[in-house]
């Protein structure tokens, strides 16, 4: 059998195949006329005998078939949710990035305004300094967000030993 074993075997008839249909799209662990059975099939088909089904099921292993179509859905589903959460990170970065443009202009334009100040002699403002180095780390942690990587270091040693750094993504909760 191939890796694709819920298609139709060479030798399966096409309403066996059919037959096989019904019983896949059936639930493993469903209830009622939604779980995956023989009867139900049976039901859906509007026959009055399981036998011929019965005969069909052992024949074409329907249960290994089934059960390898249902890994083939939850794998589709699994990659589906990855390629979701790859275009939600990069939507997220996108945006981050889009904030950092007038972010950087406000940034530059202070520190060109700090520079001409500085040129005429004049003593630039602690306050305004503040304000820019906040901007600045601001800027750099929304950049260091959208590349995944760490926005606060903490070192500790203790008695002599090796110093440990811990890195963390986001703000640090004192």
């Amino acid at each position: 059998m191939s890796n694709e074993i819920w298609k139709r075997l060479p030798d399966e008839p096409v309403r066996a195949y059919d037959a096989f249909i019904k019983y896949r799209s059936l639930e493993p662990n469903g209830d009622g006329m939604n779980k995956r059975t023989i009867d139900n099939v049976r039901i859906l088909l509007g026959r009055k005998s399981m036998s011929g089904l019965e005969q069909w099921s052992a024949k074409f292993n329907w249960v290994e078939r089934a059960a390898a179509w249902d890994e083939k859905r939850h794998n589709d589903i699994i990659k589906l949710q990855d390629v979701d959460a790859v275009r939600y990170r990069q939507a997220v970065v996108d945006t981050l990035l889009l904030q950092l443009a007038p972010l950087d202009k406000l940034i530059n334009s202070e520190i060109n305004s700090a520079l001409e100040e500085q040129a005429q002699g004049e003593r630039v403002n602690a306050v305004t300094l503040k304000r820019l180095l906040e901007a600045v780390t601001m800027a750099d942690n929304l950049r260091r967000r959208a590349a995944g990587m760490p926005t606060v270091f903490t070192r500790e040693k203790s008695d002599g030993e090796e110093e440990t750094m811990t890195f963390m993504i986001g703000e640090l909760d004192e």
